[in-house]
């Protein structure tokens, strides 16, 4: 994944949805929604790194592992809703995109729980030491 590559298809993208938009105004949203398409397989060919990474560290962590899984599902869902959210607001839809920022955001909230339930436990054991 180079940065030249993903800028050369968002330009010629963008280039070509407002050539469509000027001879067929409904089809250039699709022209704009094939192009996220693509830059974002362009992105997952670089994600391999990442994955790795992100495995090395799990077994370092051992059973705290999960806590990890939990974090990239909520940058998952982040990049997910926000994506989606710009394609609603480029189609002209901004009352959609608030909508699917709003349940991407309840969605990071729910998936938290395990983390939030964690530091609680945290938090009263640190509290009875103290004898609080």
């Amino acid at each position: 994944m180079s940065i030249l590559q993903i800028v050369a298809v968002a330009v010629i993208g963008a280039i070509l949805a407002l050539i469509l938009h000027r001879m067929q105004p409904e089809y250039s949203v699709y022209m704009v929604f094939a192009t996220g398409l693509c830059l974002l397989f362009l992105c997952f060919s670089g994600l391999e790194f990442m994955m790795d990474f992100v495995a090395r560290v799990g077994k370092e962590l051992g059973e705290n592992a999960v806590y990890l899984k939990i974090l990239c599902k909520l940058v998952g869902i982040a990049y997910i809703s926000e994506f989606a959210s710009d394609l609603c607001k480029d189609a002209g839809y901004q009352t959609l995109s608030a909508q699917v920022e709003m349940a991407g955001k309840l969605t990071i909230l729910v998936c938290a729980v395990p983390i939030l339930e964690s530091l609680m436990e945290l938090v009263e054991k640190v509290v009875r030491m103290d004898g609080w």
